[in-house]
């Protein structure tokens, strides 16, 4: 329920290990729940890039396809 604290958390997970693509995913939808559609289609692009076969990057994929 807390997003602000939730950020920070997954900005600490992003940069401990910026080759894991759940960090900037959920750091995505939280960008798209404030409306900041520049921003979740930037991390989008992380995930794709961090692991292109993943489910997430999928799901990145897919929502970018579909974002304005």
């Amino acid at each position: 329920g807390d997003m602000d604290a939730a950020i920070v958390f997954y900005q600490q997970a992003a940069a401990a290990d910026p080759n894991w693509g759940k960090p900037p995913f959920k750091l995505a939808l939280v960008a798209l729940n404030q409306g900041d559609m520049e921003g979740a289609k930037a991390f989008f692009a992380q995930v794709i890039e961090a692991e292109p076969d993943s489910a997430e990057a999928a799901t990145a994929k897919a929502t970018l396809e579909s974002l304005p």
